[in-house]
């Protein structure tokens, strides 16, 4: 209950995205298999402060969770996330040309991720 109480104050972002995954559903099943308290314990012993797992490396463990729960649910590739070899395809196709341009101090380009995800290819 208090952890459903926790998840309901999250933003309407973020609790849609829960909802997507049935989120409410799978709690309800952990709890009915009396092994909710065991999962969120091991939650507990991780230490996800930002000193620990910076802000960068959190992105991949958003990004992977993300494409595992996309593979569980059949969505189409790319639906919900970009692969990073792609991303990194991606980028290189696009500042290629630039490459010479971009080494030289002041030079400024405007780049746009139309998604806006986890802004992976951004910092990519």
């Amino acid at each position: 209950k208090n952890l459903q109480i926790y998840v309901g104050a999250f933003s309407d972002n973020a609790r849609e995205v829960l909802d997507k995954y049935e989120f409410s559903q799978q709690v309800k099943k952990l709890d009915g298999a009396n092994l909710l308290y065991q999962v969120i314990g091991r939650f507990t012993d991780l230490d996800l402060h930002p000193d620990a797992v910076p802000n960068h490396n959190m992105g991949y463990i958003f990004e992977e969770l993300i494409r595992r729960f996309a593979e569980q649910s059949n969505e189409t590739a790319g639906e919900h996330f970009t692969p990073r070899e792609v991303i990194k395809l991606m980028v290189n196709l696009l500042v290629a040309p630039d490459a010479d341009a971009l080494s030289l101090p002041g030079v400024v380009r405007t780049v746009m991720d139309p998604a806006c995800g986890t802004g992976g290819m951004l910092s990519a």
